[in-house]
């Protein structure tokens, strides 16, 4: 089986353009609507994103999708527009797992925030695994994107319970 690890999302510009409307509210104004629709995807195909030819051109059996990590705002604020662009990043990517099931397996990202509790982050990974069906999901090993203030990976701080099961 050869399975491609490296692959991101393909929603062309409606992921950008979604994004820039928490930014430019600071957050005043929930987003509304669907952020990317399969019309916005075959769109990207159309523009060179075309994953799956380049899979069956290798020989790859399936693709991990993930977004792209730069592109998660973790250092933004407030709080509750990283949540809402992890959200529709995640949705976009169950989309497009959903239009070729057989070339994507999806990885969802976190709404990591700097300075707020990794609980914070629990529902999306709940929501990805188990209502979107993601194979798992992204950590930021730096949500403060550099701030030096956030606990970094091996800090108790970011640790889940989970990760103690079997200890």
């Amino acid at each position: 089986m050869i399975v491609d690890i490296h692959n991101h999302i393909v929603a062309g510009e409606s992921l950008q353009t979604f994004q820039a409307g928490p930014i430019n509210s600071a957050g005043f104004h929930r987003p509304r609507g669907v952020v990317v629709t399969e019309k916005h995807i075959q769109a990207a195909k159309w523009h060179g994103h075309k994953h799956s030819e380049v899979l069956d051109e290798v020989g790859s059996d399936f693709a991990f999708i993930s977004p792209r990590l730069y592109t998660m705002m973790h250092s933004h604020k407030p709080e509750k527009i990283v949540h809402w662009y992890c959200q529709a990043v995640s949705d976009a990517l169950a989309l497009q797992v959903k239009m070729e099931p057989k070339q994507f397996r999806a990885i969802g990202g976190l709404p990591q925030n700097a300075g707020v509790d990794v609980k914070n982050t629990f529902d999306e990974i709940d929501r990805c695994i188990n209502n979107l069906g993601f194979v798992g999901t992204m950590i930021n090993p730096d949500p403060g994107e550099g701030d030096g203030q956030t606990p970094v990976m091996s800090n108790e701080y970011r640790e889940h319970p989970w990760a103690h099961a079997g200890r």
